[in-house]
C-alpha cells in the first residue's frame, strides 16, 4: 500500500519515539536471529530444547510488541476523546499512530477500521481502501474488517457489486445480534443503490421482524 506520512506534532511525540524504538529492537534481533540460525545450519546443528539466547529474545520482544501496540492504541485513543470527540478531517494527525499500531499487531482491527476512515476523511481515498483490505487480508475472520470495507464501498467508492459481496459476509460473521443489523442495513442499501428491488424488499422484510 501507499505510504502514509508519520509526521507527529508535540503532542504525539513521546509515543511515536517509543514506538520506533521498539520497532528497531525488534528488526535488529530478527536479523541477527536470521544470520545466527543460518550458521547453525551450515555447521549442521539444529535447535534443542535448550533455544538459543537471540530466539528467546525475539519472543520476548514479541511480547513487547504487543504491549507496545496496546500502549499506542490506548494513547490515540485518549487523544482522540480528549481533543476531538467525533471523528473528523482535524484527526488525521492520528493517522501515523493508527499505522504504527497495525505494524505492532495487526490483530487490533480497530486501528485498520478508523484509520481507513480517517485517511477517506482527510482525501486520501486511495491509501484508505489500501489499509482496509490489508485489515481483511490481516484478518479474514473478522466480521469488522468485512464491514469496514463494505462501508467504504458503498459510501465512498460507489461499488455496490463488492459493498454487497463484503456485508454479505460480515453479517454471516456477525457475533451479536447488533453487528449483524449494522450489516444488514448496509445490505439493504446497497442492494437499493443498485436498483436491486426485490432483494431491496426482501431485506427491508427481514428488518422488520
Amino acid at each position: 500500500m501507499q505510504a502514509i506520512s508519520l509526521t507527529f506534532n508535540s503532542t504525539k511525540r513521546k509515543a511515536a519515539v517509543f514506538v520506533i524504538a521498539m520497532l528497531v529492537l525488534i528488526l535488529v534481533t530478527a536479523f541477527l536471529q536470521a544470520r545466527i540460525d543460518a550458521e547453525r545450519a551450515g555447521m549442521g546443528l539444529t535447535m534443542t530444547e535448550t533455544q538459543s539466547s537471540a530466539s528467546t529474545m525475539l519472543k520476548l520482544l514479541g511480547g513487547v510488541r504487543s504491549a507496545a501496540a496496546a500502549y499506542v492504541w490506548l494513547k490515540v485513543d485518549r487523544l482522540h476523546d480528549e481533543f476531538y470527540g467525533e471523528l473528523s478531517a482535524k484527526e488525521d494527525e492520528l493517522i501515523p499512530l493508527y499505522r504504527i499500531t497495525t505494524w505492532l499487531n495487526p490483530h487490533i482491527v480497530d486501528a485498520y477500521y478508523v484509520g481507513s476512515y480517517l485517511l477517506y476523511k482527510a482525501n486520501r481515498p486511495d491509501e484508505g481502501w489500501q489499509f482496509a483490505l490489508e485489515g481483511l487480508r490481516m484478518n479474514p475472520d473478522s466480521s469488522e474488517m468485512e464491514l469496514n470495507v463494505g462501508q467504504l464501498a458503498l459510501f465512498y467508492r460507489k461499488d455496490y457489486k463488492t459493498a454487497i459481496t463484503h456485508l454479505e459476509r460480515a453479517y454471516k460473521l456477525a457475533q451479536n445480534k447488533d453487528d449483524r443489523l449494522i450489516a444488514l442495513k448496509g445490505i439493504a442499501a446497497a442492494y437499493k443503490n443498485a436498483g436491486i428491488t426485490k432483494k431491496t424488499e426482501e431485506i427491508k422484510e427481514k428488518l422488520s421482524h
